[in-house]
């Protein structure tokens, strides 16, 4: 699996969508992910990283926190799998911690 170190900060947040992007792209590489869904998820967060760029760190949240819903909602769909979209969820809410503790 993954393993993401918990102390982070402003910086890495960006790093860490950019990351997130990646994993997701590789996804649909590896037949993980339908590539309706991958789009739909990465467009959440280039939206999320734009708001970081423009210093809106609380629209990146939400960005963010609409990721995990579309997560969440293609999970129940099937989708995607449940453990995997577990791990999305788990590097979603590292990167909205990382967001807060910068604030």
């Amino acid at each position: 699996g993954r393993t993401t170190a918990v102390f982070v900060n402003y910086e890495d947040a960006e790093g860490l969508i950019g990351d997130l992007i990646d994993w997701i792209q590789d996804l649909v590489k590896e037949g993980e992910i339908g590539r309706g869904p991958a789009r739909s998820l990465i467009a959440k967060l280039n939206t999320a990283q734009n708001h970081l760029d423009k210093g809106k760190p609380d629209k990146a949240i939400d960005a963010m926190e609409n990721f995990i819903k579309q997560v969440e909602i293609y999970s129940r769909t099937n989708k995607l799998s449940e453990e995997l979209a577990g791990q999305l969820i788990e590097e979603a809410e590292i990167i909205i911690a990382a967001i807060e503790a910068s604030q």
